[in-house]
């Protein structure tokens, strides 16, 4: 951590050939005070809210942007980056800060992944550096798609916690009820192995019917 810290101020520190200021300034609040690690708050839909912490609100160049930081080998740099057009974190942010400064012009979310290992000897000028920076936009079609997509998501739990609770008011057997109304979509959808890690649950999935095995790894965080 320390090294890459202390590449990251060589590359762009103020005595630096590329320094971020003053291309790049922190924007302040009526307060004077820097508006980073802000959290946010807007209505999803009644009942529902949307919540996010931005790294840093800036400047770039005389936009107006956020600015996320993150962190990443250079192997798996050209992944991220080619990711950023769609990713949700960033259409949820845009969409927040639409929400919380209707008045304001969001020119982008620049993003900033900073490389962790040693520099290597050999790679493209890019990925020489101690971090790759680049900017990704919405459209409100964009934004308009992605909260729809929430909402469904949201509509989706509520229907199915109703229905586990009605099936267990019946007096159906709850493991019964737990396999009707959450089906298991991870393996559809290759959540079972995001993040480069498996599930935490991984292990119930592969012994299905056989849970009973594992379930004594498991302890309630709240004993109620």
């Amino acid at each position: 951590l320390q090294q890459m810290i202390r590449d990251y101020h060589n590359d762009f520190g103020p005595d630096s050939m590329e320094p971020e200021f003053p291309e790049i300034r922190v924007v302040c609040d009526d307060q004077g005070q820097p508006l980073i690690e802000r959290e946010w708050l807007a209505q999803l839909k009644p009942g529902y809210n949307y919540t996010c912490r931005t790294d840093l609100i800036i400047t770039y160049r005389g936009n107006l942007m956020t600015m996320e930081h993150k962190s990443a080998t250079r192997s798996s740099a050209r992944m991220m980056l080619n990711s950023l057009a769609t990713a949700s974190q960033f259409t949820g942010e845009y969409w927040i800060l639409s929400q919380v400064f209707p008045e304001e012009v969001l020119s982008g979310v620049l993003v900033n992944i900073v490389f962790k290992g040693p520099r290597p000897k050999t790679a493209r000028a890019q990925f020489q550096q101690a971090a790759v920076r680049e900017s990704t936009t919405r459209s409100p079609g964009m934004m308009e798609a992605w909260k729809r997509e929430c909402v469904h998501i949201l509509d989706q739990i509520d229907h199915s916690t109703n229905e586990f609770d009605n099936l267990i008011q019946e007096g159906q057997d709850p493991e019964e009820s737990m396999m009707t109304c959450f089906p298991v979509h991870g393996i559809r959808t290759g959540r079972c192995n995001a993040y480069g890690r498996n599930c935490d649950y991984y292990n119930l999935c592969m012994l299905a019917g056989m849970e009973a095995r594992q379930l004594n790894q498991f302890r309630p965080k709240v004993w109620d």
